[in-house]
């Protein structure tokens, strides 16, 4: 089956800079493929040569099996897209917006404008100009631009830029509708927490370079966990787990942690051992890393421990 996006060490400079260093991924149909880094990584200018905005200096970029290139009209049929914030005609009201992108893309569908208004709840602001639109109804206008015609590829680079913690659910339930539509998504965002809870898989980039990709059941195997106890007397539960073969550490709150599997996989069972000892616990909790801290360890940045 030919991937929807493929690139083939996808290379581009700015001088000394390697803003994209030999990034190879594939995104297969139906797929929320998460594309995560800091600012300046080289998310926004890997998602320009996907959408032929840019010439790669090496390697090469492929939707639906077909390289892209300025003379490959046609895939853009196929592509909706926002990258590095949403635009938009300042004067132009928001339907006015909207009425030219389908005079651009050629949608005869009358009714495609008020769909597109009414799912990303839009109506209110639909004679406003864009130009006095809050950030996030911006935001919502851009994807409404990307969304009104039928894609099959969607490239949103920080989608929810803007948006209040309400609007980033929304969309969030909105492109894993359209996923399960058959849909493809490549997203990328610095906001961890909301590309773990959408995409199926993640790739890492840093410092231009892809380091890492991996699907939710990897990330599941790589997070660590740890087991935080304590007790009315936390010198003996200590003790006790020390004498059980655990390796015990005191955090900064005062509470003991254990990050050995036996502990963090059973915690009942260090539950009874405490309880029979003559040590109940006050707390017994496992603690899983979530994806920021875990992205944060693996390109060794100081707090990567915590969330």
């Amino acid at each position: 089956m030919t991937s929807v996006i493929r690139t083939e060490n996808l290379s581009k400079n700015y001088g000394w800079l390697k803003a994209v260093d030999g990034v190879s991924l594939t995104v297969e149909k139906g797929e929320i493929y998460g594309f995560v880094g800091v600012n300046g990584a080289g998310k926004s200018t890997t998602i320009r040569l996907l959408l032929g905005m840019l010439t790669p200096d090496k390697g090469a970029a492929y939707l639906f099996g077909k390289k892209v290139s300025p003379d490959k009209k046609d895939l853009w049929k196929k592509v909706g897209y926002v990258v590095e914030g949403a635009s938009a005609y300042p004067d132009l009201t928001v339907d006015e917006n909207l009425q030219v992108v389908c005079s651009l893309r050629q949608i005869s569908d009358k009714k495609a404008i008020d769909r597109i208004i009414a799912k990303l709840k839009l109506d209110p602001y639909r004679r406003k100009k864009a130009g006095k639109l809050s950030t996030g109804n911006l935001q919502r206008l851009g994807l409404a631009k990307a969304l009104i015609h039928k894609q099959e590829l969607l490239i949103l680079d920080e989608p929810t830029n803007g948006l209040d913690p309400v609007g980033i659910v929304e969309i969030r339930n909105f492109l894993m509708e359209l996923a399960e539509k058959g849909i493809t998504i490549f997203i990328s965002s610095h906001i961890l927490s909301e590309i773990s809870k959408m995409a199926k898989r993640i790739g890492i980039i840093h410092e231009g370079r892809l380091i890492q990709e991996l699907d939710k059941v990897q990330l599941e195997k790589l997070r660590k966990r740890r087991l935080l106890v304590n007790s009315r007397r936390p010198a003996e539960a200590k003790r006790i787990l020390v004498q059980s073969g655990l390796r015990v550490l005191e955090n900064e709150e005062g509470n003991l942690e254990v990050e050995d599997e036996s502990a963090t996989g059973n915690p009942e069972k260090i539950a009874v051992k405490l309880v029979e000892s003559g040590s109940p616990p006050t707390l017994l909790k496992v603690e899983e890393e979530d994806l920021e801290s875990y992205f944060l360890r693996l390109i060794g940045i100081s707090g990567g421990d915590t969330e």
